[in-house]
Protein backbone atom coordinates (compact mmCIF):
# COMPACT_ATOMS: atom_id res chain seq x y z
CA UNK A 1 0.00 0.00 0.00
CA UNK A 2 1.19 3.47 -1.01
CA UNK A 3 0.26 6.64 -1.29
CA UNK A 4 -0.69 7.98 -4.75
CA UNK A 5 2.54 9.94 -5.64
CA UNK A 6 2.56 11.94 -2.07
CA UNK A 7 -0.73 13.85 -3.52
CA UNK A 8 -2.53 14.53 -1.07
CA UNK A 9 -6.44 16.12 -1.71
CA UNK A 10 -8.29 18.82 0.36
CA UNK A 11 -11.95 18.28 2.04
CA UNK A 12 -13.36 21.71 2.97
CA UNK A 13 -16.13 22.21 5.62
CA UNK A 14 -17.40 25.39 7.54
CA UNK A 15 -16.81 25.27 11.25
CA UNK A 16 -19.34 26.49 13.72
CA UNK A 17 -19.71 30.11 14.07
CA UNK A 18 -17.48 31.86 16.92
CA UNK A 19 -19.50 34.29 19.37
CA UNK A 20 -16.86 36.62 20.78
CA UNK A 21 -17.49 38.88 23.79
CA UNK A 22 -15.32 40.95 25.43
CA UNK A 23 -15.38 44.27 27.30
CA UNK A 24 -12.48 47.34 26.96
CA UNK A 25 -12.42 49.96 29.81
CA UNK A 26 -10.82 53.32 28.24
CA UNK A 27 -9.16 55.41 30.66
CA UNK A 28 -9.91 59.07 30.58
CA UNK A 29 -7.47 61.67 31.47
CA UNK A 30 -8.38 64.94 33.06
CA UNK A 31 -8.02 67.02 29.71
CA UNK A 32 -10.62 64.78 28.58
CA UNK A 33 -14.32 65.60 28.92
CA UNK A 34 -16.89 63.67 27.26
CA UNK A 35 -20.53 64.80 27.16
CA UNK A 36 -21.97 62.37 24.91
CA UNK A 37 -20.92 59.38 22.96
CA UNK A 38 -21.48 59.61 19.20
CA UNK A 39 -20.34 56.39 17.70
CA UNK A 40 -18.56 53.69 18.13
CA UNK A 41 -16.53 52.15 14.90
CA UNK A 42 -15.03 48.77 15.60
CA UNK A 43 -13.05 46.15 13.23
CA UNK A 44 -10.91 43.39 13.05
CA UNK A 45 -7.09 44.07 13.38
CA UNK A 46 -5.56 40.79 12.94
CA UNK A 47 -6.10 37.10 13.77
CA UNK A 48 -3.90 34.07 14.60
CA UNK A 49 -5.66 30.83 14.70
CA UNK A 50 -3.83 27.70 16.24
CA UNK A 51 -5.63 24.56 14.80
CA UNK A 52 -5.45 21.47 17.99
CA UNK A 53 -6.83 17.88 17.52
CA UNK A 54 -10.92 18.32 17.40
CA UNK A 55 -10.41 22.35 18.70
CA UNK A 56 -8.52 25.45 17.42
CA UNK A 57 -7.40 28.58 19.49
CA UNK A 58 -8.88 31.82 17.74
CA UNK A 59 -6.58 34.70 18.71
CA UNK A 60 -7.20 38.06 17.62
CA UNK A 61 -7.61 42.21 18.51
CA UNK A 62 -10.76 44.12 17.47
CA UNK A 63 -9.98 48.36 17.03
CA UNK A 64 -12.01 50.20 18.55
CA UNK A 65 -12.77 54.22 17.94
CA UNK A 66 -15.10 56.53 20.18
CA UNK A 67 -16.14 60.04 18.63
CA UNK A 68 -17.80 61.73 21.48
CA UNK A 69 -19.19 65.62 22.18
CA UNK A 70 -17.31 67.29 24.64
CA UNK A 71 -18.58 69.38 27.33
CA UNK A 72 -17.39 72.47 24.94
CA UNK A 73 -19.47 70.87 22.15
CA UNK A 74 -16.88 70.21 20.10
CA UNK A 75 -16.43 66.72 18.57
CA UNK A 76 -13.66 64.72 19.32
CA UNK A 77 -12.19 60.37 19.64
CA UNK A 78 -10.57 58.20 21.37
CA UNK A 79 -9.10 54.94 19.83
CA UNK A 80 -7.86 51.71 21.72
CA UNK A 81 -8.10 48.22 20.93
CA UNK A 82 -8.60 44.72 23.00
CA UNK A 83 -7.30 41.67 22.45
CA UNK A 84 -9.54 37.94 22.60
CA UNK A 85 -8.66 34.49 22.32
CA UNK A 86 -11.29 31.80 22.08
CA UNK A 87 -11.92 27.89 21.23
CA UNK A 88 -14.01 26.69 18.44
CA UNK A 89 -14.21 22.52 19.35
CA UNK A 90 -14.79 20.47 16.12
CA UNK A 91 -14.57 16.99 15.62
CA UNK A 92 -13.36 17.71 11.89
CA UNK A 93 -10.28 20.05 13.69
CA UNK A 94 -6.93 18.07 13.09
CA UNK A 95 -3.71 19.78 13.80
CA UNK A 96 -2.56 20.04 10.11
CA UNK A 97 -5.57 21.61 9.27
CA UNK A 98 -5.83 25.25 7.65
CA UNK A 99 -8.10 27.52 8.50
CA UNK A 100 -9.28 30.59 7.78
CA UNK A 101 -11.83 33.27 8.54
CA UNK A 102 -14.39 33.32 6.28
CA UNK A 103 -16.57 36.51 7.77
CA UNK A 104 -16.33 38.67 10.56
CA UNK A 105 -18.84 40.85 12.32
CA UNK A 106 -18.53 43.25 15.77
CA UNK A 107 -20.85 46.14 17.23
CA UNK A 108 -20.13 47.85 20.50
CA UNK A 109 -22.17 49.61 22.64
CA UNK A 110 -20.48 51.75 26.04
CA UNK A 111 -21.40 53.14 29.44
CA UNK A 112 -19.36 55.98 30.53
CA UNK A 113 -18.56 57.98 33.84
CA UNK A 114 -16.22 60.72 34.46
CA UNK A 115 -13.07 58.52 34.55
CA UNK A 116 -13.91 55.35 32.40
CA UNK A 117 -15.69 54.78 29.44
CA UNK A 118 -16.28 51.01 29.11
CA UNK A 119 -17.50 49.67 26.04
CA UNK A 120 -19.22 46.47 25.52
CA UNK A 121 -18.19 44.18 22.22
CA UNK A 122 -20.03 41.51 20.63
CA UNK A 123 -18.75 39.76 17.64
CA UNK A 124 -18.53 36.55 15.65
CA UNK A 125 -16.07 35.00 13.51
CA UNK A 126 -17.37 32.29 10.67
CA UNK A 127 -14.34 29.86 9.75
CA UNK A 128 -13.85 27.46 7.16
CA UNK A 129 -11.66 24.42 7.79
CA UNK A 130 -9.44 22.85 4.85
CA UNK A 131 -7.94 19.36 5.55
CA UNK A 132 -4.88 18.64 2.50
CA UNK A 133 -5.66 14.10 3.15
CA UNK A 134 -3.54 11.55 2.06
CA UNK A 135 -5.14 9.22 -0.23
CA UNK A 136 -4.32 5.46 0.85
CA UNK A 137 -4.25 3.79 -2.70
CA UNK A 138 -2.92 0.72 -4.28
CA UNK A 139 -0.30 0.73 -6.94
CA UNK A 140 0.26 -1.89 -9.05
CA UNK A 141 3.55 -3.92 -8.02
CA UNK A 142 3.15 -6.99 -9.36
CA UNK A 143 2.95 -7.80 -13.34
CA UNK A 144 0.33 -10.85 -12.65
CA UNK A 145 -2.03 -8.58 -11.46
CA UNK A 146 -4.87 -7.31 -14.27
CA UNK A 147 -5.85 -3.82 -13.12
CA UNK A 148 -9.00 -1.40 -14.08
CA UNK A 149 -7.68 1.95 -13.76
CA UNK A 150 -9.29 5.37 -14.15
CA UNK A 151 -9.00 9.16 -13.59
CA UNK A 152 -9.91 10.63 -10.40
CA UNK A 153 -10.51 14.33 -10.26
CA UNK A 154 -9.72 16.26 -6.97
CA UNK A 155 -9.13 19.61 -5.16
CA UNK A 156 -6.02 20.40 -4.00
CA UNK A 157 -4.47 23.30 -1.42
CA UNK A 158 -1.28 24.79 -2.42
CA UNK A 159 -0.82 27.80 -0.82
CA UNK A 160 -2.05 30.35 1.86
CA UNK A 161 -2.63 33.61 1.17
CA UNK A 162 -2.01 36.13 4.06
CA UNK A 163 -1.09 39.36 2.87
CA UNK A 164 -1.95 43.29 3.53
CA UNK A 165 -2.21 45.57 0.89
CA UNK A 166 -3.00 48.99 0.24
CA UNK A 167 -4.73 51.15 -1.56
CA UNK A 168 -6.08 54.64 -2.41
CA UNK A 169 -9.87 56.15 -3.46
CA UNK A 170 -10.27 59.74 -4.12
CA UNK A 171 -13.63 60.93 -3.49
CA UNK A 172 -16.10 64.47 -4.01
CA UNK A 173 -18.57 65.38 -1.86
CA UNK A 174 -20.11 68.51 -3.53
CA UNK A 175 -20.13 70.80 -0.22
CA UNK A 176 -17.91 72.19 2.48
CA UNK A 177 -17.40 70.56 5.75
CA UNK A 178 -16.07 71.76 8.86
CA UNK A 179 -14.86 68.33 10.28
CA UNK A 180 -15.15 64.82 9.56
CA UNK A 181 -16.19 62.86 12.71
CA UNK A 182 -16.27 59.32 11.61
CA UNK A 183 -15.49 56.89 8.62
CA UNK A 184 -16.78 53.38 8.64
CA UNK A 185 -15.62 51.49 5.41
CA UNK A 186 -16.41 47.82 4.54
CA UNK A 187 -14.63 45.55 1.10
CA UNK A 188 -16.58 42.76 -0.36
CA UNK A 189 -14.64 40.59 -2.76
CA UNK A 190 -16.56 40.07 -5.72
CA UNK A 191 -13.55 37.95 -7.65
CA UNK A 192 -10.16 35.95 -7.34
CA UNK A 193 -8.86 35.12 -10.20
CA UNK A 194 -5.68 33.15 -11.08
CA UNK A 195 -2.42 34.20 -12.97
CA UNK A 196 1.49 33.13 -13.17
CA UNK A 197 2.53 34.28 -9.51
CA UNK A 198 -0.11 36.72 -8.50
CA UNK A 199 -4.12 36.75 -8.01
CA UNK A 200 -6.30 39.74 -9.33
CA UNK A 201 -9.02 40.84 -6.87
CA UNK A 202 -11.88 42.73 -8.05
CA UNK A 203 -14.43 43.99 -5.83
CA UNK A 204 -16.02 47.01 -3.98
CA UNK A 205 -15.30 49.44 -1.43
CA UNK A 206 -18.46 50.94 1.07
CA UNK A 207 -17.90 54.08 3.00
CA UNK A 208 -20.23 55.70 5.70
CA UNK A 209 -18.81 59.35 6.41
CA UNK A 210 -20.39 61.52 9.08
CA UNK A 211 -19.41 64.84 9.51
CA UNK A 212 -20.12 68.58 10.92
CA UNK A 213 -21.51 71.31 8.60
CA UNK A 214 -20.33 74.86 8.50
CA UNK A 215 -22.97 75.93 10.02
CA UNK A 216 -23.75 78.39 13.33
CA UNK A 217 -26.13 75.00 14.82
CA UNK A 218 -23.43 73.28 17.33
CA UNK A 219 -24.98 69.99 16.34
CA UNK A 220 -25.30 70.28 12.72
CA UNK A 221 -23.92 66.79 11.07
CA UNK A 222 -24.39 64.87 8.14
CA UNK A 223 -23.93 60.99 6.95
CA UNK A 224 -23.30 60.54 3.36
CA UNK A 225 -22.41 56.63 1.68
CA UNK A 226 -20.87 56.20 -0.99
CA UNK A 227 -19.05 53.00 -2.90
CA UNK A 228 -16.28 52.31 -5.14
CA UNK A 229 -14.79 49.42 -7.01
CA UNK A 230 -11.42 47.83 -6.21
CA UNK A 231 -8.49 46.04 -8.44
CA UNK A 232 -5.76 45.20 -6.85
CA UNK A 233 -2.76 42.51 -7.04
CA UNK A 234 -1.97 39.76 -4.81
CA UNK A 235 1.22 38.34 -5.07
CA UNK A 236 0.85 34.32 -4.93
CA UNK A 237 4.02 32.12 -6.21
CA UNK A 238 2.53 28.88 -6.43
CA UNK A 239 -0.40 30.12 -8.59
CA UNK A 240 -1.05 29.96 -12.16
CA UNK A 241 -4.03 30.08 -14.33
CA UNK A 242 -5.55 27.09 -13.59
CA UNK A 243 -5.91 27.56 -10.22
CA UNK A 244 -9.02 29.04 -8.03
CA UNK A 245 -8.50 31.19 -5.00
CA UNK A 246 -11.21 31.61 -2.05
CA UNK A 247 -9.92 34.87 -0.59
CA UNK A 248 -11.64 37.34 2.58
CA UNK A 249 -10.54 41.33 3.08
CA UNK A 250 -10.79 43.51 5.76
CA UNK A 251 -10.10 47.10 5.95
CA UNK A 252 -8.12 47.77 9.03
CA UNK A 253 -9.34 51.29 10.29
CA UNK A 254 -6.45 51.88 12.41
CA UNK A 255 -4.07 51.50 9.47
CA UNK A 256 -6.43 53.68 7.48
CA UNK A 257 -5.90 57.47 6.89
CA UNK A 258 -8.71 59.47 5.43
CA UNK A 259 -7.60 62.93 4.72
CA UNK A 260 -10.46 65.54 3.90
CA UNK A 261 -9.14 68.53 1.76
CA UNK A 262 -11.78 71.55 2.65
CA UNK A 263 -12.24 74.48 0.17
CA UNK A 264 -14.67 77.28 -0.16
CA UNK A 265 -17.51 75.17 -2.38
CA UNK A 266 -16.39 71.60 -1.74
CA UNK A 267 -14.41 69.20 0.75
CA UNK A 268 -12.06 66.13 -1.39
CA UNK A 269 -11.97 62.85 0.44
CA UNK A 270 -8.40 60.81 -0.25
CA UNK A 271 -8.76 57.54 1.13
CA UNK A 272 -5.48 55.37 2.14
CA UNK A 273 -6.91 51.81 2.63
CA UNK A 274 -5.23 49.23 4.25
CA UNK A 275 -6.70 46.13 3.13
CA UNK A 276 -5.68 42.54 5.14
CA UNK A 277 -6.49 39.92 2.08
CA UNK A 278 -6.79 36.19 3.54
CA UNK A 279 -7.29 32.79 1.79
CA UNK A 280 -6.43 29.91 -0.06
CA UNK A 281 -5.51 28.75 -3.49
CA UNK A 282 -6.37 25.15 -4.58
CA UNK A 283 -5.69 23.57 -8.27
CA UNK A 284 -7.92 20.61 -9.71
CA UNK A 285 -5.37 17.61 -10.09
CA UNK A 286 -5.86 14.29 -12.06
CA UNK A 287 -4.74 10.74 -10.34
CA UNK A 288 -4.72 7.58 -11.88
CA UNK A 289 -6.24 5.11 -9.52
CA UNK A 290 -7.39 1.47 -9.56
CA UNK A 291 -10.99 0.45 -9.27
CA UNK A 292 -10.51 -3.05 -9.56
CA UNK A 293 -7.94 -5.82 -9.96
CA UNK A 294 -7.72 -9.49 -10.48
CA UNK A 295 -4.75 -11.55 -9.85
CA UNK A 296 -3.51 -14.80 -12.18
CA UNK A 297 -1.25 -16.17 -9.01
CA UNK A 298 -3.13 -15.99 -5.79
CA UNK A 299 -6.51 -15.49 -4.25
CA UNK A 300 -7.18 -11.58 -3.40
CA UNK A 301 -8.88 -9.83 -1.09
CA UNK A 302 -9.60 -6.47 -1.85
CA UNK A 303 -9.52 -3.92 0.93
CA UNK A 304 -11.73 -0.45 0.08
CA UNK A 305 -11.91 2.76 1.72
CA UNK A 306 -14.07 5.78 1.11
CA UNK A 307 -12.85 9.19 1.28
CA UNK A 308 -14.54 12.75 1.47
CA UNK A 309 -12.94 15.11 -1.61
CA UNK A 310 -14.50 18.38 -3.04
CA UNK A 311 -14.22 20.56 -5.61
CA UNK A 312 -14.41 24.49 -5.14
CA UNK A 313 -17.40 25.92 -7.69
CA UNK A 314 -17.01 29.65 -8.99
CA UNK A 315 -17.71 32.59 -7.07
CA UNK A 316 -21.09 34.20 -7.19
CA UNK A 317 -22.34 37.73 -6.11
CA UNK A 318 -26.40 39.00 -5.18
CA UNK A 319 -27.18 42.70 -4.85
CA UNK A 320 -29.81 42.39 -2.63
CA UNK A 321 -32.52 44.92 -1.07
CA UNK A 322 -34.87 45.04 1.85
CA UNK A 323 -37.56 47.08 3.17
CA UNK A 324 -38.34 47.05 6.51
CA UNK A 325 -40.63 49.32 9.23
CA UNK A 326 -39.38 50.07 12.61
CA UNK A 327 -41.74 51.51 15.28
CA UNK A 328 -40.35 54.12 17.28
CA UNK A 329 -41.31 54.78 21.11
CA UNK A 330 -43.16 57.84 21.95
CA UNK A 331 -40.75 58.55 24.28
CA UNK A 332 -37.32 58.65 22.03
CA UNK A 333 -39.31 62.16 20.77
CA UNK A 334 -37.32 61.78 17.32
CA UNK A 335 -37.35 65.38 15.83
CA UNK A 336 -35.10 64.75 12.77
CA UNK A 337 -33.19 61.38 11.57
CA UNK A 338 -29.85 61.81 10.29
CA UNK A 339 -29.36 58.24 9.13
CA UNK A 340 -27.62 55.15 10.06
CA UNK A 341 -24.14 53.96 11.15
CA UNK A 342 -22.28 51.51 11.96
CA UNK A 343 -24.37 48.95 9.63
CA UNK A 344 -22.84 45.58 9.17
CA UNK A 345 -24.62 42.41 8.04
CA UNK A 346 -24.60 38.49 9.44
CA UNK A 347 -25.16 35.22 8.00
CA UNK A 348 -27.29 33.25 10.38
CA UNK A 349 -27.84 30.41 8.25
CA UNK A 350 -28.51 29.23 4.56
CA UNK A 351 -30.48 25.98 2.62
CA UNK A 352 -29.61 24.90 -0.72
CA UNK A 353 -32.59 23.17 -2.40
CA UNK A 354 -34.22 23.36 -5.98
CA UNK A 355 -30.90 25.19 -7.17
CA UNK A 356 -31.58 27.58 -4.77
CA UNK A 357 -29.47 29.01 -1.95
CA UNK A 358 -31.55 30.23 1.05
CA UNK A 359 -29.53 32.75 3.23
CA UNK A 360 -30.97 33.89 6.44
CA UNK A 361 -29.25 36.25 8.32
CA UNK A 362 -29.29 40.04 10.13
CA UNK A 363 -28.33 43.86 9.32
CA UNK A 364 -27.56 45.58 12.27
CA UNK A 365 -27.09 49.37 12.94
CA UNK A 366 -26.93 52.43 14.88
CA UNK A 367 -29.71 54.76 14.14
CA UNK A 368 -28.65 58.30 14.55
CA UNK A 369 -31.51 61.13 15.32
CA UNK A 370 -32.31 64.87 16.91
CA UNK A 371 -34.47 64.43 19.97
CA UNK A 372 -36.83 67.61 20.48
CA UNK A 373 -34.14 69.32 22.77
CA UNK A 374 -31.84 69.17 19.62
CA UNK A 375 -29.60 66.33 21.08
CA UNK A 376 -27.89 64.11 19.16
CA UNK A 377 -29.13 60.15 19.83
CA UNK A 378 -28.57 56.52 18.73
CA UNK A 379 -30.78 53.56 18.58
CA UNK A 380 -29.17 49.83 18.08
CA UNK A 381 -31.55 48.18 15.19
CA UNK A 382 -31.58 44.94 14.23
CA UNK A 383 -33.78 43.83 11.03
CA UNK A 384 -33.43 40.53 9.61
CA UNK A 385 -33.70 39.26 6.03
CA UNK A 386 -34.34 35.81 3.84
CA UNK A 387 -32.82 36.05 0.19
CA UNK A 388 -32.98 33.42 -2.91
CA UNK A 389 -30.08 33.42 -5.09
CA UNK A 390 -29.93 31.19 -8.03
CA UNK A 391 -27.68 28.79 -8.26
CA UNK A 392 -27.02 25.57 -10.00
CA UNK A 393 -25.78 22.96 -7.12
CA UNK A 394 -27.38 19.74 -8.08
CA UNK A 395 -24.58 17.84 -5.58
CA UNK A 396 -24.00 17.84 -1.61
CA UNK A 397 -22.63 20.73 -0.48
CA UNK A 398 -19.78 20.46 2.21
CA UNK A 399 -18.52 24.35 2.56
CA UNK A 400 -20.25 27.47 1.45
CA UNK A 401 -18.15 30.55 2.25
CA UNK A 402 -20.74 33.54 2.39
CA UNK A 403 -19.87 37.15 3.38
CA UNK A 404 -22.37 39.92 3.49
CA UNK A 405 -21.72 43.94 3.41
CA UNK A 406 -24.48 46.34 3.61
CA UNK A 407 -23.85 49.33 0.85
CA UNK A 408 -26.49 51.76 1.62
CA UNK A 409 -29.15 52.43 3.55
CA UNK A 410 -31.71 55.24 3.03
CA UNK A 411 -34.52 56.23 6.62
CA UNK A 412 -37.57 58.01 6.71
CA UNK A 413 -40.15 58.95 8.86
CA UNK A 414 -43.42 57.63 6.97
CA UNK A 415 -46.02 58.61 9.27
CA UNK A 416 -46.50 59.53 13.07
CA UNK A 417 -43.47 56.91 14.65
CA UNK A 418 -43.26 54.67 12.09
CA UNK A 419 -39.48 54.76 10.37
CA UNK A 420 -39.03 53.16 6.80
CA UNK A 421 -35.59 51.87 6.40
CA UNK A 422 -34.57 50.50 2.46
CA UNK A 423 -31.29 48.73 2.64
CA UNK A 424 -28.92 47.60 0.01
CA UNK A 425 -26.45 45.36 0.33
CA UNK A 426 -24.33 42.76 -1.14
CA UNK A 427 -23.68 38.87 -1.05
CA UNK A 428 -21.10 37.20 -1.96
CA UNK A 429 -19.90 33.67 -2.08
CA UNK A 430 -18.57 30.07 -3.35
CA UNK A 431 -19.45 26.50 -2.78
CA UNK A 432 -17.44 23.25 -2.10
CA UNK A 433 -18.72 20.64 -3.98
CA UNK A 434 -18.49 17.25 -2.02
CA UNK A 435 -17.92 13.62 -3.41
CA UNK A 436 -17.44 10.61 -1.78
CA UNK A 437 -14.98 8.21 -3.58
CA UNK A 438 -14.04 4.41 -2.73
CA UNK A 439 -10.80 3.30 -3.51
CA UNK A 440 -9.15 -0.02 -3.37
CA UNK A 441 -6.76 1.01 -0.02
CA UNK A 442 -4.85 -1.96 0.14
CA UNK A 443 -4.80 -6.37 -1.32
CA UNK A 444 -4.49 -8.77 0.94
CA UNK A 445 -3.11 -11.60 -1.20
CA UNK A 446 -4.36 -15.62 -0.21
CA UNK A 447 -3.17 -18.90 -1.71
CA UNK A 448 -1.48 -19.66 -4.50
CA UNK A 449 -4.05 -20.58 -7.30
CA UNK A 450 -3.88 -24.14 -8.72
CA UNK A 451 -3.73 -23.49 -12.24
CA UNK A 452 -5.52 -26.88 -13.02
CA UNK A 453 -8.40 -25.17 -11.67
CA UNK A 454 -7.94 -21.83 -14.00
CA UNK A 455 -10.71 -21.82 -16.06
CA UNK A 456 -10.90 -19.49 -18.90
CA UNK A 457 -12.06 -19.13 -22.45
CA UNK A 458 -11.06 -17.61 -25.68
CA UNK A 459 -13.50 -15.77 -28.17
CA UNK A 460 -12.74 -14.74 -31.36
CA UNK A 461 -14.79 -11.94 -32.27
CA UNK A 462 -17.09 -11.10 -34.71
CA UNK A 463 -17.33 -8.52 -37.29
CA UNK A 464 -18.58 -5.09 -36.43
CA UNK A 465 -19.51 -7.06 -32.51
CA UNK A 466 -19.64 -4.56 -29.59
CA UNK A 467 -18.12 -4.57 -26.15
CA UNK A 468 -22.18 -4.84 -25.43
CA UNK A 469 -22.76 -7.74 -27.67
CA UNK A 470 -19.59 -9.55 -26.01
CA UNK A 471 -20.60 -8.92 -22.54
CA UNK A 472 -24.45 -10.69 -23.52
CA UNK A 473 -22.95 -13.37 -25.39
CA UNK A 474 -20.45 -14.34 -22.80
CA UNK A 475 -22.17 -13.97 -19.85
CA UNK A 476 -19.66 -11.15 -18.43
CA UNK A 477 -19.92 -7.34 -17.10
CA UNK A 478 -18.41 -4.97 -18.90
CA UNK A 479 -15.93 -4.01 -16.09
CA UNK A 480 -14.71 -7.69 -16.19
CA UNK A 481 -14.53 -7.92 -20.27
CA UNK A 482 -12.20 -4.08 -20.10
CA UNK A 483 -10.15 -5.54 -17.07
CA UNK A 484 -9.05 -8.52 -19.11
CA UNK A 485 -8.95 -7.10 -22.18
CA UNK A 486 -6.77 -3.69 -22.04
CA UNK A 487 -6.94 -3.12 -26.03
CA UNK A 488 -10.64 -3.25 -26.11
CA UNK A 489 -12.35 -1.56 -28.67
CA UNK A 490 -15.86 -0.12 -28.77
CA UNK A 491 -16.74 -2.14 -32.05
CA UNK A 492 -14.63 -5.29 -33.36
CA UNK A 493 -13.28 -5.54 -36.92
CA UNK A 494 -13.44 -9.41 -37.02
CA UNK A 495 -10.43 -11.61 -35.81
CA UNK A 496 -9.72 -10.64 -32.09
CA UNK A 497 -9.32 -12.79 -29.52
CA UNK A 498 -10.99 -11.67 -26.16
CA UNK A 499 -9.83 -13.53 -23.19
CA UNK A 500 -12.07 -14.37 -20.08
CA UNK A 501 -11.33 -15.89 -16.71
CA UNK A 502 -13.78 -17.77 -14.77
Amino acid sequence: MEENNGIKVAHVINLPTLNIKSQLNMNIDSNTHIKQVLNIETCLIDSQIEPLFNKAIVKGSVGIKVVYIDTDNMYNSLSDSVNFSETINSENITADCEISVNNSQFIAEFDNDDKMLRVNIEGSLDCLCSLNAGLNTFNQSNDNLITKKSVLQACTCIQKISKTTNYDFDFRLGSKISKMLSCDSKVIVDDAKCYDGYILLNGQIFNTIMYETDNDDNHSIKICTNSTPFKCEVEASSCDNECVADISAYINLNSTQITPDISDNDTHFNFEYCIVVSGYVYKTINMDVIDDLYSLDNEVEIIRNNYDVCKKMPCFKSNENIDAEITLADELNVDEILGMINTSASVTQYSVRDNLIVVEGVISGNLLYFDENREIKHLPTQIPYSVNIKQELNDEICALHLSAVPSSCKCKIKRGNTLMVDYEFCITGSAYIKNKIELIDNVKYGKAINYGDIAFQIYIAHSNESCWDLCKRLHITQDKLIMFNKENPATYSGGEKVIVYR
